[in-house]
Order: structure tokens, then C-alpha cells, then sequence
């Protein structure tokens, strides 16, 4: 059979209308243009303001894919006369765009002023007109945004009614009479801070040193800025223009939905915790294809490698792994790239330590040698691990075991696999090398040695972390499993924008330091509807350790825990005892704490320094916690001196200095315990008391009732303890304090 001949005449329109479209094909390698022209609301601000006066053009990347380019520029102080009269608006039109996305209205209304004043009937719709003309004769799709509400409250709950309705009613006009989209972004602005009020809308406001939200009602904060993208990207999904298909198309529905979560919370006054999130190309590749096989048997490494190697030099994008069972050695993270485990897919950690390599951590200047981490990465950006797989560290081939952990018969069966014990005979190692390895590396440090093959003897003793994430930023952790680990288990480090959702953490209560999560000097994070079992603390916050922990002095702040449930675990929410360079701004909220040790656990001892304040805790159940309900230890390791005289103590009580732990500022309401060996416990410093710490609303049963030592300006509220036995609470050195209990 003759083939047929293409029709060179049929084939031409079809390649025209291609190169026309591919512009506005998501994943393609043109990507789409969004200039932005407008004031001050959306403007770029230098980067010293950046975070606390921030224009919400500078964030709305974040709310596509990688497949949509913002050009953001918007100018302060202009109105839609000035900016066209000064040629900015054609310096937009330079930039050849798809999309100009024009917002006026906020200085438009500057009756007295001539050179910006429009009348929203007249010359504000003529201005307009001309961006939409012009636009569209340079090939480009004008759509016109509603301008956001400024923030002047009349009471708690009620905006004052200002100039710019008029502005964005010409707009719904224009856009119905010249056929133009218009995302109307003001009704949902004016809705959302009349809700959340004026002590709510607090955050949202741009705060800088000339510039504080107590007079400031027009720019915004981070947060701000991105709950204004917010409405902005909500307006264009609701929109059935057919022209804005493509943008539609290319919305970061990740990005959206964590918004819609933050959006009906409120953090409170001074709290910023919305952790902005990773955004990956549109291109997904699977481990099979480099060579992954899934048997159990064959190792991965290799494959992994090639995977994440291949699609980092494409600028990356998804790697899934398929059901299977996955062995493998070390995975090394690269910026924009999501690891993607499919139901059914379980990646196995090997248990030979050889496999991870001894490396030198470098923390900021402050160095430690350590074993390579089964998942790591450092200093990248837009760096996720997504899906309902489950990822296994082999952490039973590192880890020590305590005979006090295991049952008779789970102890005579460890012993008989084979390995170690110490001389006492009650801790089982895996190996000799691993039990000896101790001392080595404690005179190795000492020396400040990080001679790797000085080490190597010691390899199986230096247990890593099983997920390491250094200096990274736009993190994502969501849906998967973790489980096994040698050492903690989840340990974001030096971090940014770190944002764990409904991450299960199972590990054995008898692995030992499994904590679930160590989150150490982060900032903006969001730790939600997680589900973690540990045998160790649970979710923990930390920020390095005595002197090398005040040197690198990045604190862990602006963070949200909420919806999570903490069943075993030596402490449910744990601040400490590395928090030497401070923990500042966190919400802990709506938790489950099953059989925990501790349920609220706050450690430090002298030594450590750093400040833990503006902590605020709130709808807390407990049940069956085997110490303390709420335990605040700054003896953590050592004993409290309760016992001799005033006098005998004051002798004793060191001067307060850079290494003296501070702990203040900490809110705790709404809290139901049902089963504790201890209510609450507060033992704070004789040289630096525990100060400013509220109970209100607090409901417990337990053995023994408060305990309070060495605590300033503590107060209940509506406190109730239901102890079995010695007195409902016993202080020793409390002063300026309010502490009756209810009956």
C-alpha cells in the first residue's frame, strides 16, 4: 500500500496555531509571563524590609508552578494616571507579557493631589482603558485585580468604608463592558479582616522600624503578602474567562490549599508562622526507568542517584517511586526535586553501615564528624518527600538496646541474633566496634580532630540522623512514613519555610533517641495532622547546644504545630534541651498526647543560655502520661536544690550569665489530662526563675498534685487538679504569683 503524502497546506495552520499556543501549554519550554502593574500593595521592597513590608507581587510565584514567570513592576505611590504619565506603563509593555495584571485605586483618590487624582467615573475608566487597548495591540491578555482593603478599623470588627469601593466597582463596569477579566479580590480582602479583626489582622501588617502596624494600614507583612496572592489565585480558579485557561492551569494547588488551611487560623499578636512552600517543574520521571528494581534484594543506590541527577539537570521536577520494596543505601536530595512513594512503595535502608560514609557536618562553622545520613541534603531550595509511601532507616543494624525496653523474651531473642553486651550486661550493641566506639570519638572531639579514617573504627557508633536537611529552604514533607531510624528520626537543621503534614512517624518505644521530630534552628514552619510514635520525644524543638549552639545563635521561631496526635514518646511537645539559641513564636494547638512520658516537657540545664519565650499552647488532651502532665526541668540531668536552707542555697546559686537558660512568655490554656503520675511540675533556677508563665483553663488527674520551685509571675486560672495523694501543690521560692486552684 502507497503511504500517504502529508499536505503541506493542511500541516501550516496546524504548526502556526501551535507556535501561537505553545506560549500557553503548562510544562512547555516557553513558560508564562505575568507583569504586574500596580502600586505599592505589590510592589518589590528592598531586601532588608523584606518579611516585614512585602508586596504581594513579590510572593505570587510561589502560587504556580516553575512554568509561570512574575514580573512585578509595580510602583509605590503611583496611581493609574501617574504610572501611565511617567512611562512606567510602557516599560510593562516592554516586557512582552501574556498576562498584565493591572490593580489601581489606592492613590486615585488623592482628591488634592493633581498629578494622581482620578475620578473612578471618568478619567480612572479612560486610564484603564488605554492598559486594556494597549495591552491587547501588543499581544498580550490585560486583566484587571481590585485593589485590597486598607486595614482602619472602627471597631473590632468593622472596617471603616474608604474611596476605593467606587475604584472597584469602575473596574466590574470595564471589565463586563470591554470584555476583560477582572479578579475582584476586594470583597474577600474586606471579609477576611473584618474576621479575624483588629488585633487579628496585627500579623498581617507591614511592620518595619518607621514602619509599624499600629499605623500602617495599606502594606503588608509576609504574611500579609501571601494571603493577598491568596485572594488573588482563589479569584482566578472561581473565574470561567476562557482566557485565563492557562494560568489556571499552571496555579500550585499545594500552595493554595495550605493557605486556605492558614487563612481560618489565628496565630495572635506578634506570631508569624506560614511557611511558604516548594514549587517543581511539570515533569515527573519513575526509579524504573533508571534502572530501580524493586525486589528487596537488589540495591538502589545507583538508581536513585541516576534518577535524581537526570531530572535536576532538566531543572527538575517529581521522581516517583512505584510499588515495590526498595533497598537501598544513601539518597542525597537536589533543589527542585520531589520524591514522590507510591502507596505500596517502601524504600529499605540497608543495614550496612559501610554504605554511609563518614563526612564531616559543617553546622555554620561548628563541625562534628558523623555517618551520612539515609536521606540528606544541604543548602538546597524547593526540596519535598510526598506521597503514602513508607521510607525504613535499617536503624536496628546502628542502635544500641537497653534490656529495661524489651520483655524476657524479646531480650533473650536479641541476644541469641547475634552482636554485643556492655560489661553490665544490660545493653545490647551490635557489634564490638559499635559498644567501643565511645571513648574513641570522645577523644577524637577533644582533640578537634576530623581526620575521617582517625574515625573509622568508630563508623557503627556514629549513628545519623535518619532524614538531614541542612540550610534548606521551601521544604515539604507530606503524606509519607518514616519508621526505624538509627538515630532522630526527622532533623530539619538551619532551615526555612519547613512545612511537615500528615506525616506518620512509627518507631519502636524501644529504639533508642528515635526521636520523631527535631526541628533545630528553623524559621517558618508548619507541623500539621501528623501522627508520631517514638522512643524518644515526639516533636521537639531545638536550637544547638551550650557554647557552639550560642555561636551559631540562629533561633527556632515562628512556628505552628496543630492536629497532631503523639501516642508513645518521652515527651508529646518538647522545647530543649538544646535550645540554646533560643525558641521564640510557636503555637502548639488541638494535639493528642496518648501514653506519653511527659505530655508538655520543657528542659535545659546551666550551661545551655539561649531564651525560650512567646510560647503559646491551647486545646491539649492527655491521657495516660507516665510522668507529668506539664514539667518544666531546668535541672535537666541533675536535681533541684530543695533541701537546705535559703541560706545554704544562696552560697551556691552561680552568677547569671550568656549561659544561663531563660524561660518566659509561656501561655497555656484549654488543657485536659486524665491519667499522670505527676500534675505539673515548674522547677526553675534560683539565679533565673521561671517567669511570666499562664495556666488558664487546665483540668488534670493525676497521683500527685503541682510542684513549683524557683518561679516568678506564675499564674492559674481556672486550674483544677484531681491528685490521689500528698497535697494539691507545694511551693518553694515562688514569688509574685497567683496560684489558687479550683476545688
Amino acid at each position: 500500500m502507497q503511504s500517504r503524502q502529508p499536505n503541506p497546506f493542511r500541516i501550516l495552520p496546524l504548526l502556526l496555531l501551535a507556535i501561537v499556543l505553545l506560549p500557553f501549554i503548562p510544562g512547555s519550554a516557553a513558560p508564562l509571563k505575568i507583569t504586574i502593574a500596580s502600586d505599592s500593595t505589590a510592589a518589590i521592597f528592598p531586601p532588608a524590609d523584606y518579611g516585614k513590608r512585602t508586596g504581594w507581587g513579590q510572593v505570587l510565584s510561589n502560587f504556580f508552578t516553575t512554568n509561570v514567570v512574575v514580573d512585578d513592576l509595580a510602583s509605590s505611590g503611583r496611581s493609574s494616571k501617574s504610572f501611565y504619565q511617567e512611562g512606567k506603563w510602557k516599560a510593562c509593555l516592554a516586557t512582552h507579557a501574556n498576562y498584565y495584571f493591572i490593580q489601581f485605586g489606592h492613590n486615585d483618590g488623592k482628591v488634592k493631589d493633581p498629578a494622581r487624582y482620578t475620578d473612578p467615573e471618568t478619567t480612572f475608566k479612560s486610564y484603564l482603558s488605554n492598559y486594556i487597548h494597549q495591552a491587547r495591540a501588543q499581544g498580550g491578555i490585560p486583566v484587571l485585580l481590585t485593589p485590597p482593603t486598607r486595614r482602619n478599623y472602627q471597631s473590632e470588627h468593622q472596617l471603616k468604608r474608604d474611596d476605593l469601593q467606587p475604584y472597584a466597582e469602575a473596574m466590574r463596569e470595564l471589565g463586563t463592558n470591554l470584555n476583560v477579566p477582572v479578579l475582584d479580590v476586594l470583597p474577600a480582602s474586606l471579609k477576611f479582616y473584618e474576621s479575624v479583626g483588629r488585633s487579628g489582622a496585627q500579623v498581617y501588617q507591614a511592620n518595619t522600624a518607621t514602619n509599624t502596624f499600629e499605623n500602617d494600614a495599606t502594606h503588608f507583612s509576609l504574611p500579609g503578602a501571601r494571603q493577598q496572592c491568596y485572594f488573588v489565585v482563589q479569584s482566578l480558579l472561581q473565574s470561567t474567562n476562557a482566557s485565563l485557561a492557562p494560568l489556571r492551569n499552571a496555579v500550585n494547588l499545594t500552595a493554595v490549599r495550605s493557605q486556605a488551611a492558614l487563612q481560618s487560623q489565628d496565630p495572635g499578636p506578634g506570631l508569624s508562622w506560614h511557611a511558604a512552600l516548594p514549587v517543581f517543574p511539570d515533569q515527573e520521571v519513575s526509579l524504573a526507568s533508571f534502572g530501580g528494581v524493586g525486589d528487596g534484594v537488589t540495591l538502589n543506590t545507583g538508581a536513585f542517584a541516576k534518577a535524581i541527577a537526570a531530572l535536576a539537570e532538566k531543572g527538575g521536577g517529581t521522581l516517583d517511586v512505584p510499588p515495590g520494596f526498595w533497598l537501598t543505601g544513601p539518597i542525597q536530595l537536589r533543589s527542585h526535586i520531589n520524591l514522590h512513594l507510591e502507596t505500596g512503595a517502601l524504600v529499605q535502608f540497608s543495614g550496612d553501615f559501610k554504605l554511609y560514609p563518614l563526612t564531616v557536618i559543617n553546622l555554620k562553622g561548628e563541625k562534628e564528624v558523623d555517618s551520612t545520613s539515609p536521606i540528606s541534603g544541604q543548602n538546597l531550595e524547593n526540596v519535598a518527600i510526598t506521597g503514602s509511601g513508607i521510607l525504613d532507616g535499617g536503624g536496628e543494624a546502628w542502635r544500641p538496646v537497653k534490656r529495661e525496653k524489651l520483655t524476657a523474651g524479646d531480650w533473650k531473642a536479641l541476644v541469641k541474633s547475634g552482636g554485643v553486651l556492655d560489661p553490665k550486661g544490660d545493653t545490647w550493641w551490635p557489634s564490638r566496634q559499635a559498644l567501643s566506639g565511645a571513648r574513641l570519638v570522645m577523644q577524637l572531639r577533644k582533640e578537634g580532630s576530623f581526620k575521617l579514617p582517625d574515625y573509622e573504627p568508630a563508623h557503627q557508633f556514629l549513628r545519623p540522623k535518619m532524614l538531614h536537611l541542612i540550610n534548606c529552604r521551601k521544604v515539604l514533607l507530606e503524606g509519607v512514613t518514616f519508621q526505624n531510624p538509627p538515630n532522630w528520626t526527622l532533623n530539619p537543621a538551619l532551615c526555612e519555610d519547613v512545612s511537615i503534614l500528615k506525616v506518620k512517624v512509627h518507631n519502636s518505644p524501644a529504639a533508642q533517641n528515635s526521636d520523631a521530630l527535631d526541628l533545630e534552628s528553623c524559621r517558618r514552619a508548619l507541623i500539621r495532622d501528623c501522627t508520631f510514635d517514638a522512643g524518644d520525644d515526639g516533636i521537639c524543638l531545638k536550637s544547638g547546644k551550650d557554647a557552639a549552639g550560642r555561636r551559631i545563635g540562629v533561633p527556632t521561631e515562628d512556628v505552628l504545630i496543630e492536629g497532631c496526635t503523639v501516642y508513645h514518646a518521652h515527651g508529646g511537645f518538647t522545647i530543649g534541651s538544646e535550645m540554646s539559641g533560643g525558641v521564640r513564636n510557636v503555637r502548639v494547638n488541638n494535639c493528642l498526647f496518648l501514653g506519653t512520658d511527659v505530655g508538655l516537657r520543657f528542659k535545659s540545664t546551666r550551661g545551655r543560655g539561649g531564651v525560650v519565650e512567646k510560647i503559646h499552647i491551647s486545646n491539649v488532651r492527655m491521657k495516660d502520661i507516665a510522668g507529668a502532665a506539664i514539667d518544666f526541668n531546668m535541672f535537666y540531668g541533675g536535681q533541684p536544690p530543695l533541701d537546705e536552707s535559703s541560706r545554704e542555697i544562696a552560697k551556691s546559686i552561680p552568677p547569671v550569665n550568656e549561659g544561663t537558660p531563660q524561660f518566659r512568655d509561656i501561655h497555656i490554656e484549654n488543657v485536659i489530662c486524665r491519667g499522670a503520675q505527676k500534675a505539673i511540675v515548674l522547677e526553675g533556677l534560683p539565679e533565673m526563675p521561671i517567669r511570666d508563665i499562664l495556666l488558664k483553663n487546665v483540668s488534670i488527674t493525676a497521683r500527685n498534685g503541682a510542684f513549683l520551685t524557683d518561679a516568678d509571675d506564675v499564674y492559674f486560672e481556672n486550674v483544677q487538679i484531681e491528685n490521689q495523694t500528698g497535697p494539691g501543690m507545694t511551693q518553694v521560692r515562688v514569688k509574685n504569683s497567683s496560684l489558687d486552684l479550683v476545688p
